[in-house]
């Protein structure tokens, strides 16, 4: 995917093709029940982070 949408820009950019668990069942330590959010914590702290 990333050669595709590479065509449709000319600024520097960054494809993340992250393949977590969606959902689950029930809740388990710091996941909730339902929808994860898989990777978002990674994602915001890079950006927090990124200087």
């Amino acid at each position: 995917s990333a050669i595709f949408l590479k065509q449709f820009t000319d600024y520097t950019w960054a494809h993340l093709d992250i393949a977590g668990v969606a959902l689950t069942e029930r809740e388990r330590g710091y996941v909730p029940g339902g929808g994860t959010g898989f990777g978002v914590r990674l994602l915001v702290d890079f950006l927090q982070n990124w200087t």
